[in-house]
C-alpha cells in the first residue's frame, strides 16, 4: 500500500490538447477582452505560467501542465455560473474537439 504522504505530495498533469480546443471556443464565445479580464483575481502563481490575453491563454496542445493550474482556468471561468449553467456549458462545449478536427 503506498504512503499517503507520498500520494499527496503528487499532482496529476493534463495536456494541453485537453483544454485548448475549448478555451479557444469559449475564448471566441465571450469576447476580449471578457474573456481575459475573467483571470484579474486568479492566483499569481498560476497567472504567471499563462499568457492572457493570447490565443487559448498560450496553452500548447503538446505541453503537459499540472492539474492545479488547468484546475484554476476552469474554476475562474466557471465562478460565477451555476451548476446548471456549468452543465449546459459541458453539453454544449461537447462537440468543440470534433468540430476542430472537421475544420483542420
Amino acid at each position: 500500500m503506498e504512503d499517503s504522504s507520498i500520494a499527496s505530495d503528487r499532482s496529476g498533469r493534463i495536456k494541453g490538447a485537453a483544454l485548448s480546443q475549448f478555451l479557444l471556443w469559449y475564448q471566441e464565445q465571450l469576447g476580449e477582452p471578457a474573456f481575459s479580464n475573467r483571470f484579474v483575481d486568479l492566483a499569481p502563481d498560476l497567472a504567471s505560467q499563462l499568457s492572457i490575453g493570447a490565443e487559448a491563454l498560450g496553452i500548447i496542445s503538446s505541453r503537459w501542465y499540472d492539474c492545479r493550474l488547468i484546475h484554476g482556468i476552469l474554476e475562474t471561468l466557471t465562478a460565477d455560473m451555476s451548476e446548471e449553467s456549468k452543465l449546459a456549458l459541458t453539453v454544449e462545449d461537447g462537440d468543440v474537439p470534433k468540430r476542430a478536427d472537421i475544420e483542420s
